[in-house]
């Protein structure tokens, strides 16, 4: 079928198939469970306070839900190695970029989407690949998801090293503003994460919703991004019973049906260990057999 001929329902169904396929393709590695959601909501609101056209912030979005989908063509074993990557491991997985461009590009509706996939991982001094464009060259789609992306990278645990401080990430963008990343984007990001933002606090929980901190009772503790979203889900719907498929739809993006219950489980044993004083044996976040999970306001304890 000529693309032309595709009418708009068949293109929006091979879009949702292709964002199944990404999520599916995370569910592989604990690191990056939600990831593609936290780069699009990132990215977005850089594109917003640039104030694009409604269309081209869409695209933006959709590129960075979609961003992941050439790993599909990373030998399995790269991306999760606990090392440094020999130099044609490195090479190997330079070639994303264009397997996400021959995935996406017979569907012409997306063809700005595909240029800011395909321009993500250039340099701003030209140092980047796959086309060595540098500065205005670089679509402004790829230089803000390259932005949005890096900092969730660096603020999300990988097997080969632990999470950055979002302060540490933020300072890490700034230092190579103008090199790797656009430095208006970065400055623009940096506004955005200086704003100050709510503490949501629940009982004994306390969470700094721009540190990604959480203090329960006088300790603090830093949480990755996915941590966080999960603990933030919980707190905001305290007193509510939140179904595994709610939450794997909710915080993290997966369509209906999609998703690995065992994710969940995971990340709420990860959080657990984290802010409860007997993880074995948890008060602050506690299982509903059969139902879900429950944060308990202090009136219902």
């Amino acid at each position: 079928m000529e693309s032309s001929d595709r009418d708009k329902p068949t293109v929006e169904l091979l879009i949702e198939a292709i964002k199944v396929l990404v999520c599916i393709l995370q569910d592989k590695n604990e690191y990056t469970v939600g990831h593609s959601r936290r780069v699009a909501e990132y990215a977005v609101s850089i594109a917003e306070r640039l104030s694009l056209p409604q269309k081209e912030i869409e695209n933006i979005r959709l590129a960075a839900l979609l961003h992941d989908i050439g790993i599909i063509g990373i030998r399995e074993g790269i991306l999760g190695k606990p090392g440094k990557l020999s130099a044609e491991e490195y090479d190997h997985v330079k070639t994303h970029p264009l397997v996400a461009e021959r995935i996406l590009k017979p569907i012409p509706e997306l063809r700005d989407v595909v240029a800011y996939i395909k321009h993500k991982n250039e340099a701003y001094d030209g140092g980047g690949y796959p086309d060595g464009l540098k500065g205005e060259e670089i679509p402004l789609g790829a230089r803000i998801i390259a932005v949005a992306e890096a900092f969730d990278a660096m603020t999300s645990e990988r097997p080969y090293r632990r999470a950055c401080k979002p302060e540490e990430a933020m300072a890490e963008l700034e230092r190579k503003a103008g090199y790797q990343f656009d430095p208006k984007i970065v400055e623009i990001f940096r506004q955005i994460r200086g704003v100050p933002q709510a503490r949501l606090v629940v009982g004994p929980l306390s969470l700094d919703c721009r540190t990604f901190e959480v203090t329960v009772e006088s300790k603090t503790v830093l949480l990755t991004p996915v941590e966080f979203d999960l603990l933030h889900y919980l707190m905001s719907h305290a007193g509510e019973v939140i179904s595994v498929e709610r939450l794997l739809q909710e915080v993290w993006g997966y369509p209906p049906g999609t998703g690995s219950p065992d994710l969940v489980r995971v990340h709420i044993r990860n959080l657990r260990r984290k802010i409860e004083p007997s993880p074995s044996n948890p008060i602050y976040i506690q299982n509903v057999p059969h139902h879900g999970y429950i944060i308990r306001p202090p009136s219902e304890e």
